[in-house]
């Protein structure tokens, strides 16, 4: 929140523990989104959801966040790619933030 922050878009699954992350975004007055990912390409409709999600922050800053930083980088790589980026330029900055090369591998086979 100090940082501006104004939403918080978690990737981790509800069995990794999120009521008290939640309680705390909620006690900061930001907004709290989980979108659950697991160790698989996420169907599409989960990438939309976080297409849409990312949309209503409009301009705020925005804290993407799961365990590793491996979901993240995932999903936001699938996400700047749907939105035009170059891959190599979307895998890099997916990889800048905690992918792994398992998903690496998973965002290049499904281009």
């Amino acid at each position: 929140a100090a940082a501006g922050v104004k939403t918080v878009i978690d990737f981790r699954k509800p069995s990794d523990g999120l009521e008290a992350q939640q309680q705390t975004v909620d006690e900061l007055g930001l907004n709290y989104v989980n979108i659950p990912v697991g160790k698989e390409i996420p169907a599409a409709e989960v990438h939309q959801q976080f297409a849409e999600a990312f949309a209503e922050t409009a301009n705020d800053k925005v804290l993407l966040h799961c365990r590793s930083g491996n979901r993240v980088g995932m999903m936001w790589s699938m996400y700047q790619i749907s939105q035009g980026i170059e891959a190599e330029q979307a895998i890099a900055e997916g990889r800048a933030m905690g992918m792994k090369p398992k998903f690496e591998e998973a965002v290049r086979a499904t281009l």
